[in-house]
């Protein structure tokens, strides 16, 4: 997938391109703010908590990758 505009934008004129590793349906590009922001955004928020508030929703049926230590923790009887 190509990079997006904003990563073509960087003010290094001899910079590499980026390729990413990521599929296109993967990518939610979004502009916070205003509605009437000139942007190439496909979503619309007005505060990053909202941001944050959907990205809960995507994730929410994920089942969390837990550390060394709670993997360790589990295993030990409680005595």
């Amino acid at each position: 997938m190509d990079a997006p505009v904003s990563v073509t934008l960087v003010d290094e004129p001899d910079a590499k391109p980026v390729e990413l590793n990521i599929k296109q349906e993967a990518v939610f590009t979004t502009a916070v703010g205003h509605s009437s922001k000139r942007t190439l955004a496909s979503w619309h928020v007005t505060t990053p908590q909202e941001i944050v508030e959907h990205m809960l929703v995507l994730v929410k049926d994920v089942p969390s990758l837990r550390t060394p230590s709670e993997r360790e923790t589990e295993a030990k009887p409680n005595l």
